[in-house]
């Protein structure tokens, strides 16, 4: 039987509010070694965030985490050495004309990632309390950051009004966005998705044919959903995404994890 590859989201998945792991969660990940399955991350958090989050759940310490993640909702795909395997950035007259939307908003942050670091535009006490949820260091967004390139964009509102608006107005661009939290609206390049990251990591890794189970609870996990062999999402997450998982579980009561590897045993 070829290894099942276990996809999963962090935030609001396999992460409470305050960012830890179910105990069962840590058990199981931390003795991964023992276990015949492929534990991937895909999340929209950079991969420095998800380091520190495992070290932060007392995982890993001293050392990188041994698995290959989707990070930046697929713009970014790692080998488990913590290569790139590929990064995608927005080109250039996309990217210009995110920049001159977002001018137009000086009273909401946008983060902005881009290979190697994360930026702020229009940093406030809103934003700001959410790079330090995902335990990202970050910079202020400056003039100087206009040729940098970025591969992901986050609009970090709980204003509806401000999504709304920029949902009408991204409909025009050629990008993709979504929600992966309430108040954490996403944008990438045209064509990037967990899904795209996951497919090139499989490619890398030669593990076409394995069997793919998916966790997650927003948006940005639903064309993951649609590729994997079977989907579960929490019992916290709104009745949308729950209805497109094939299975709902209690993570408070369970974890995650288990669930999962239990499921790949049919496979």
């Amino acid at each position: 039987m070829k290894k099942p590859i276990i996809c999963f989201d962090l935030d609001g998945t396999l992460l409470d509010k305050e960012g830890m792991m179910h105990p069962k969660d840590r058990e199981i990940l931390g003795a991964k070694d023992d276990i015949d399955a492929v534990f991937l991350p895909c999340t929209g958090r950079p991969r420095g965030s998800v380091l520190t989050t495992f070290h932060h759940n007392g995982l890993y310490l001293g050392k990188e985490a041994p698995f290959a993640m989707v990070t930046q909702n697929g713009a970014a795909a790692h080998l488990p050495n913590g290569q790139l395997a590929n990064y995608t950035q927005f080109p250039d007259e996309v990217q210009e004309a995110l920049f001159k939307i977002f001018w137009g908003y000086p009273e909401t942050s946008f983060m902005m990632m881009k290979e190697d670091g994360n930026y702020l535009l229009w940093p406030n006490e809103f934003g700001s309390k959410w790079m330090a949820r995902f335990q990202s260091p970050w910079k202020t967004f400056t003039e100087k950051e206009l040729h940098c390139k970025f591969g992901k964009m986050t609009c970090l509102t709980d204003d509806e009004t401000i999504i709304h608006e920029l949902i009408e107005i991204l409909s025009e661009l050629p990008v993709e966005f979504g929600r992966s939290m309430k108040a954490v609206f996403d944008i990438q390049p045209k064509g990037v998705s967990k899904r795209t990251g996951v497919e090139q990591l499989i490619h890398h890794m030669n593990l076409e044919g394995n069997p793919v189970l998916t966790a997650g609870d927003g948006d940005n996990d639903l064309d993951l959903f649609e590729f994997s062999d079977y989907s579960f999402a929490p019992t916290t997450t709104n009745e949308i995404i729950r209805k497109q998982a094939d299975q709902v579980i209690n993570i408070k009561e369970n974890g995650l994890l288990a669930a999962m590897l239990e499921k790949a045993q049919l496979f």
